[in-house]
């Protein structure tokens, strides 16, 4: 669901999925005895949002991607419960009033005001740089944990604060405090130093934090047909060599000691990508078991899904090459962020052998391949349609997975018909629809060709990294 510009009131409302808001003013959006199941996520352009939550109303995981206002009034319910800000513009506040279980800063330069209530644990994450939060004398903090060099102001009341980063000021002085070892913070400002013990001067010196792992157990690659393969610690590595190439994978799982917590995609390594760096938030987990789909984790790749129920090992290596190495961090959130975050680099390596295609069914047409000598072509894909799909409009598929799906994975370079030009996939989707329309009929559009229209037709690619191998792919009924 979206929310636009404009007044909204969500009564007696419950959301599975997630929830966006985009649009609203200071005094715009009241959610009231409702539910809210999946992610409020906030993108205002200005950051002037007002979203307060009232009655019954429970809201289990809020985003903020723009400065903004929550605030809890005559509330019965749990109301805001986790809170993370990832990204607040030059100019824009967050400012948060009523009673909060998780709140976690991870955009740098950011100014959070806490208006009066009580969050139970309060974390600034090592991107929030140059964070200052203000806590008014009406608020307090359970526990505050700071892994980057912040500023906390105000005279609210905070309880124990952990203090993991260097330049960290905290103007008020916790009950309690924990600097670890060979860090200096100023608090209440006195200059304090971690690793030390009170000595007869009275210097005030503080003992360390004992730091918490994140341990991870019984990972393995999971397939459609319920079989599991486990990857080799310490290293991760999972062996698919003797695995049959329509073998499909459906997910990643794995076990931790932790029941909150972050996936995080740093970074996308094979042959075919070369070195691709994401830093992109996969899932949020609040169990700790967790399983991580294929789809999930290729994120705007997981188009080669289709209706599909996993991913066989030959379009994984049509994709990546013969191996690909995924580096990912699973962090500890909410009461779980003191512990220290898990970094990993997996390694699925599919063969020591070139790939060549295999026949295979799509949602539209059943998929042979034939391998020829002696012509312009290597391979002959051959798609016939299905009798039902005879007169789907093609633009129904899309580009993308029309491609895909016939391939096995989306290709570099597509040419439609024997006289037609080549096209790069990468930048040219709409020049190949249009040829592919015109290569039906030169008055056809894009919009109206079927599957019919496409009936005795060919279609050539080539794959990234190799300009030389081409295929031919004919439709027919």
């Amino acid at each position: 669901m979206t929310l636009s510009e404009g007044e909204v009131t969500l009564d007696n409302v419950t959301v599975k999925g997630r929830t966006v808001v985009r649009g609203g003013g200071e005094n715009s959006i009241i959610i009231n005895n409702s539910s809210l199941e999946g992610t409020l996520l906030v993108i205002k352009k200005d950051g002037k949002v007002r979203i307060v939550a009232k009655g019954s109303t429970e809201i289990a995981s809020v985003t903020l991607s723009s400065g903004a206002k929550l605030q809890e009034e005559d509330l019965t319910g749990k109301g805001f419960e986790e809170i993370e800000i990832i990204e607040v513009a030059e100019g824009e506040n967050i400012v948060l009033e009523g009673d909060f279980e998780d709140v976690t800063i991870a955009a740098p330069n950011v100014t959070v005001e806490i208006a009066g209530g009580n969050i139970a644990n309060l974390n600034i994450d090592e991107k929030a740089k140059n964070a200052i939060v203000n806590v008014d004398e009406s608020s307090k903090v359970g526990t505050l944990t700071v892994n980057a060099d912040a500023e906390i102001k105000g005279k609210g009341k905070i309880e124990t604060a952990n203090v993991n980063a260097e330049n960290v000021a905290i103007e008020q002085k916790p009950e309690n405090i924990n600097i670890k070892e060979g860090i200096k913070a100023t608090v209440g400002g006195e200059e304090m130093e971690g690793g030390k013990t009170p000595d007869t001067d009275g210097v005030v010196i503080i003992t360390p934090p004992q730091t918490q792992t994140i341990n991870i157990s019984d990972p393995k690659l999971n397939f459609a047909d319920g079989s599991t393969l486990p990857f080799v610690n310490p290293l991760y590595t999972a062996y698919l060599i003797d695995r049959e190439p329509a073998d499909k994978i459906t997910s990643v799982s794995f076990k931790t000691n932790i029941k909150s917590s972050r996936f995080t995609l740093n970074s996308v390594n094979s042959p075919n990508t070369g070195l691709i760096t994401l830093n992109r938030v996969v899932k949020d987990f609040n169990t700790e078991n967790i399983d991580i789909t294929l789809e999930d984790l290729l994120g705007s790749a997981s188009s080669i899904f289709g209706d599909r129920d996993g991913i066989t090992v030959h379009t994984l290596k049509e994709l990546f090459g013969k191996k690909v190495d995924l580096v990912c961090t699973l962090k500890g959130t909410g009461s779980y962020s003191g512990y220290g975050s898990k970094s990993a680099s997996i390694s699925i390596i599919f063969s020591d052998e070139d790939i060549e295609p295999i026949p295979h069914s799509t949602e539209w047409a059943d998929i042979t391949v034939q391998k020829v000598s002696n012509q312009d072509v290597a391979y002959i894909i051959t798609a016939k349609i299905k009798e039902d799909k005879k007169d789907t409009k093609v633009s129904t598929i899309g580009i993308s997975n029309l491609l895909t799906s016939s391939f096995g994975v989306l290709p570099a370079e597509v040419k439609a018909g024997e006289d037609g030009q080549w096209f790069e996939v990468a930048t040219q989707k709409s020049e190949i629809a249009y040829a592919i329309a015109k290569l039906a009929d030169p008055d056809m559009t894009w919009a109206d060709l079927t599957l019919s229209d496409l009936a005795g037709k060919n279609i050539f690619f080539k794959k990234s990294g190799d300009s030389q191998t081409v295929y031919k792919l004919t439709i027919t009924e």
